[in-house]
């Protein structure tokens, strides 16, 4: 989530306004979640790195808009806060670049219980099978 509007968006960067952080969240929470990635990934091209054009399918899955009244939603809004604030901690690596950062993201995420938490909330979001 970007919120300074001095910031300068890379051509390459996924990025949609919103109407509000909370929706924001939402988004950031169900498009990185590992169930998300994997329901996609069967319609991906592979390249020489693995799976690629991330950015054609992320729509696929029939995700519904923002809806603040909902508890599914919120919750999802609020585990991508706490992922911000787990993912805020990870030191940057010196050997690896943005993979290796990645991976270590991934890694906290995934000790703290939120990576699980993420899916089981997107599962039951998009009503994906398991």
């Amino acid at each position: 989530v970007v919120s300074d509007g001095r910031s300068v968006i890379d051509h390459k960067l996924y990025w949609a306004p919103v109407a509000s952080l909370a929706e924001g969240r939402y988004l950031c929470a169900v498009l990185n979640a590992p169930c998300f990635t994997e329901a996609i990934r069967p319609y991906q091209s592979t390249g020489a790195f693995g799976p690629r054009d991330f950015d054609k399918y992320v729509w696929l899955p029939k995700t519904p808009l923002f809806n603040s009244a909902a508890d599914l939603h919120r919750s999802l809004a609020a585990l991508a806060e706490q992922a911000e604030t787990v993912a805020r901690g990870v030191a940057l690596v010196a050997k690896g670049g943005f993979q290796g950062h990645r991976r270590d993201v991934r890694n906290a995420l995934a000790d703290a219980g939120i990576s699980k938490r993420l899916d089981e909330a997107v599962v039951e979001l998009l009503n994906l099978k398991r």
